[in-house]
């Protein structure tokens, strides 16, 4: 297994991030509303909650997934860098930068994962991955860890960027796939967005996989394996509340 998080929807109202987020100012391209996403893929933007320079200001607005790096010369180095290991982030030329002073958190609604066949499914003659919608139990949005940098393309235009952190993934996840995104404690997210270095510890109890009982698993149709799919219907349950 690959240890990707590749798709996930943002459709809780702006103003309930706001607030549940604590965020001072947010910020858009365009000046158009944050609409609902429910299918949100990499290269597209998603809406961000980052600290300003000085750790001031908490500011949410739109990124690129899949972090470009400062060094880059060409942004196509994104699309493979939509995740990024914890046991490598803080090693690593592409992310220890941004480990040091560029946190953010993706607020998420749920995200998706695919569960290969069962060995009896196989057997039977099916072949095709099954889509879940992993939430939070009480349907709350989840705080997903994340990194963002800037870019300067040739001409100037900057672009901000963004990837999501991965861990082992917790018992239930892990029998649809060996690794999860690192979902933020509430009491962590003060931390989280400093602009300061973090230290090992606070780093290895961050990390770590969400509890087992925090989580709700729910077949889905296949139409979300189609990016340009996007309606409230990708999340409806086939099974509700399945447990893979």
């Amino acid at each position: 297994m690959t240890g990707m998080c590749g798709r996930f929807s943002q459709y809780s109202p702006v103003a309930d991030l706001v607030a549940g987020f604590d965020v001072d100012e947010t910020v858009t391209d365009d000046g158009r509303p944050w609409r609902p996403r429910w299918n949100i893929a990499p290269t597209q933007d998603a809406l961000v909650i980052a600290s300003s320079a000085d750790g001031t200001i908490r500011k949410a607005g739109p990124m690129r997934w899949g972090l470009v790096p400062r060094w880059a010369d060409d942004i196509r180095i994104g699309n493979r860098m939509i995740n990024a290991r914890t046991d490598k982030v803080a090693t690593s030329n592409a992310y220890r930068a941004a480990l040091a002073k560029r946190r953010c958190i993706v607020p998420v609604d749920g995200f998706y994962e695919w569960a290969k066949p069962t060995v009896a499914a196989a057997g039977a003659g099916r072949t095709s991955k099954t889509p879940f919608n992993i939430h939070r139990a009480d349907h709350a949005p989840l705080a997903l860890a994340g990194l963002w940098e800037t870019f300067s393309d040739a001409h100037d235009h900057l672009l901000r960027t963004f990837t999501i952190l991965t861990c082992e993934a917790n018992a239930p996840t892990a029998r649809i796939h060996d690794r999860m995104p690192v979902i933020l404690a509430a009491s962590d997210f003060d931390r989280w967005l400093e602009p300061t270095p973090l230290g090992d510890d606070e780093r290895a109890r961050m990390f770590t996989p969400a509890p087992d009982d925090l989580l709700a698993y729910d077949e889905v149709s296949t139409l979300v394996n189609k990016p340009s799919n996007d309606s409230p219907e990708l999340i409806e349950p086939v099974e509700r509340h399945t447990r893979p």
